[in-house]
This record gives C-alpha cells, sequence and structure tokens, in this order.
C-alpha cells in the first residue's frame, strides 16, 4: 500500500491484524516477567517512511522539554505542530478498529483512546533516558 496523502486505504494493516492475533494473544499471556508482545514489520515500509519524513526535529517546533536524572526526551501534544500523515497515523491509532484489535490481543476491556495527545502525541527520547514499563 503506498503511503499516499489522499488517505483512500486504511494506514492500518488490517489484514495483517487479523492473521497474527489467534497467535498473538497466546504470546501476549504467556511472556515473562509480565505479559506483552511485538511485532517486527507490523506497518506498511511506506507508512513508516512517510512518518520519519514528517517527524520534526528538536528545533522545528516548540517541543515540551523533560531533562531530569532518567528523562532526556521531548514531548508534543500540539496537534497543529504534527504532519497531516503523522497525524492521521496518530488518529488510526487511535480509532476503535485498533483498540478493539489491543483489547482482543490482551484481554483489556473498555480502553479509552487518547484524541488530545496527552501522552500519546510525538516523542523523543534521546540516549541515555528512560521509557520504563507503565500502562496509562
Amino acid at each position: 500500500m503506498p503511503a499516499t496523502a489522499n488517505f483512500k486505504e486504511s494506514l492500518l494493516p488490517l489484514e495483517k491484524m487479523r492473521l497474527l492475533l489467534p497467535e498473538a494473544k497466546k504470546n501476549y499471556a504467556q511472556a515473562e516477567p509480565f505479559p506483552h508482545v511485538y511485532f517486527d514489520d507490523f506497518f506498511d515500509n511506506n507508512v513508516v517512511e512517510r512518518l520519519l519524513e514528517e517527524f520534526p526535529g528538536e528545533n522545528d517546533i516548540d517541543w515540551i522539554k523533560y531533562y531530569d536524572g532518567h528523562q532526556k526526551k521531548l514531548a508534543n501534544e500540539n496537534e497543529q505542530n504534527i504532519g497531516l500523515f503523522s497525524r492521521h497515523f496518530l488518529y488510526s491509532l487511535n480509532s476503535s478498529l485498533f483498540l478493539k484489535f489491543l483489547e482482543e490481543l490482551t484481554g483489556i476491556t473498555n480502553l479509552i483512546s487518547d484524541p488530545s495527545f496527552r501522552g500519546g502525541g510525538l516523542h523523543s527520547i534521546y540516549r541515555g533516558g528512560k521509557l520504563g514499563v507503565h500502562a496509562d
């Protein structure tokens, strides 16, 4: 699927999600030391390339900066600072289609999306920074 700006197709790998789900549910439930799962090459390479092209640099937008003992990161909650393609991609991750996939995968019901990108917008974590295991 070419990653075009007209968004005629879903940016979510819907068929891949359907095919991965049965085995992924088992892997998630049995993973140690806590339930988790990862997928190699989950999104189409064209989608990933477009996201990388649009990702703003450190001086391109007004980032929220976190520099302390464990955090070395930039964050953005302002939708206007996010490129059109990237914004559409984030909307897809917040969609009921993707939430239902995550609910079925994890067994966690009533997941809530983050359409305002408070904590779920753009982030850039520098070498030495940390993103710990968390659920929110």
